[in-house]
């Protein structure tokens, strides 16, 4: 980690410490609020990305005409928007849990509980809004969050009904208007050229079009909620076109990135002991039980369709013994399937870097929380075995390091035509 970095987004979010107070004032019911106030306590890490992006453009822009149209103050961007986003993320967890069947949230209490939560949260998220958000931009604010709600909504409705291991198997064609017309000019496919690419060198062609399905799909689920948080920003703050395509652009890369990293987390097993604030040890796995088709899952099926991971998926089975759970991992191990999927992460983190060309302290706290591709406690266990180290000497291994190392050079070539570039840390050399 970035020196300080851990600190500053510690700073970040005491920043929100306030206007969290001004929300819960609205409700008298306090708990619940707690899940949004778990989330702050910790290293709140949309507040942050928020944060950083208004840093990002004020201090490239500082010798320009920026400014802070529509009379807002500079407090919204640092303090009332990173609690929003954040806010938000807290109601889609709680979605989640009751989709996924995460934290332990499988009984008809368990579920009404988090229903209701979840949607008084949100009503609370309007109101404070409504009463505290400049009268200029509150439809805009209010109209990006629902964007939000609604685009997550419709790629949680995609992955239960066509991400999926009966639709995987049976290579079922894909409708053409199975998104409605507004979300296929949403997602920009063009901008993930490079991983989609290579990814099809790695998949047989049958599978592409489901592959192309997944990257919509986590496009919306993670994706989104990071692009239109940049969209609303860049309005607001009349941001230069050149800075508003390159923030976008790294907004998409690194949402798709955190997508990745958490699809690779699900299959690590739950007797490692291993949590976050929102995920449980217990959760392992839940995207193999739920028959939820995701990345190391797709890379690892499209060559091993009949190992022991296919085979249960095709059978009624509901629940994994630990010792399912540790085989399962050997067997994405043995396959190199997680480890393609976390090179996959890295090649992401690569794309998100070379859009932050400034040398400027947001730029550079947001290039290193990139790093998280390149090291977590979840992925911790897995590189630490012999087969990864096998999987290093393999040719899937060496054609994703190529693309890595090609789009570092395109980045290295890019840096002329700026003043002083953001270094590249660790993920250029280690990938």
């Amino acid at each position: 980690m970035f020196p300080n970095r851990h600190n500053d987004m510690r700073h970040s979010a005491k920043n929100i410490e306030q206007e969290l107070e001004k929300l819960m004032c609205l409700g008298q019911e306090k708990t619940v609020f707690q899940p949004l106030v778990k989330r702050i306590n910790g290293t709140p890490v949309r507040a942050y990305f928020v944060h950083k992006i208004y840093e990002e453009i004020k201090t490239t822009h500082k010798r320009g005409r920026f400014g802070l149209p529509h009379r807002i103050d500079e407090s919204f961007f640092v303090k009332q928007l990173p609690l929003l986003f954040e806010g938000v993320i807290a109601v889609q967890y709680l979605h989640n849990q009751i989709l996924d069947q995460k934290c332990g949230v499988q009984s008809h209490q368990k579920i009404n509980a988090n229903l209701l939560q979840a949607n008084l949260l949100k009503d609370y998220l309007y109101e404070y809004i409504a009463t505290y958000v400049p009268a200029s931009i509150e439809r805009k604010v209010s109209a990006c969050l629902r964007r939000i709600f609604r685009y997550v909504d419709i790629g949680q409705q995609l992955e239960k009904e066509w991400n999926t291991h009966a639709r995987f198997v049976r290579h079922e064609a894909i409708p053409e208007s199975i998104l409605p017309v507004e979300l296929e000019q949403f997602i920009e496919m063009s901008e993930l050229a490079p991983l989609r690419m290579a990814l099809q060198k790695e998949l047989p062609r049958d599978y592409w079009e489901f592959l192309d399905l997944y990257l919509k799909r986590i496009y919306l689920t993670c994706g989104a909620l990071f692009i239109l948080a940049v969209d609303l920003i860049t309005e607001l703050l009349a941001t230069p076109e050149e800075t508003r395509l390159r923030l976008r652009r790294f907004a998409i890369s690194y949402g798709m990135m955190r997508q990745v990293i958490n699809d690779n987390a699900d299959v690590v097993p739950s007797s490692l002991g291993l949590a976050t604030h929102s995920k449980f040890p217990e959760d392992a796995f839940s995207d193999l039980r739920n028959r939820n088709i995701t990345l190391p899952l797709m890379l690892h099926l499209a060559q091993h369709p009949n190992g022991q991971i296919g085979q249960w998926l095709s059978s009624d089975e509901t629940m994994l013994s630990p010792q399912q759970e540790l085989a399962f991992s050997e067997e994405l191990q043995q396959s190199f399937a997680i480890y393609q999927s976390i090179q996959f992460g890295k090649l992401l983190a690569r794309m998100s870097l070379q859009h932050l060309s400034a040398q400027n302290t947001p730029a550079l706290m947001l290039a290193d929380s990139c790093n998280i591709a390149e090291w977590n406690k979840f992925l911790s266990p897995l590189i630490k075995t012999p087969q990864y180290r096998l999987y290093r000497k393999s040719s899937a291994y060496r054609r994703c390091k190529r693309t890595i190392r090609r789009l570092g050079r395109k980045h290295e070539a890019s840096k002329n035509a700026v003043a002083s570039p953001v270094p590249l840390f660790g993920l250029a050399v280690t990938a």
